[in-house]
């Protein structure tokens, strides 16, 4: 079992707009993943620190299986 933090930024922009920074997005949270017997599980609490009144926020996440 591990417990783990972690910080993300970013954004999408289409083809055409302008690249600024104002317009990332930022988010941090906590975990915990665990190797069990099914295979690989995580949960991850999250909140965001940078965003816009249209965002929509997902605050919780599980996840089965591995990422690529």
């Amino acid at each position: 079992m591990r417990i783990f933090g972690y910080m993300d930024v970013g954004n999408v922009w289409g083809e055409g707009e302008k690249l600024t920074t104002d317009s990332l997005r930022a988010s941090a949270g906590l975990g915990l993943s665990w190797i069990s017997p099914v295979g690989p599980l995580k949960l991850s609490y999250g909140t965001p620190i940078r965003k816009q009144p249209n965002d929509r926020i997902q605050r919780l996440q599980f996840q089965i299986g591995t990422a690529f």
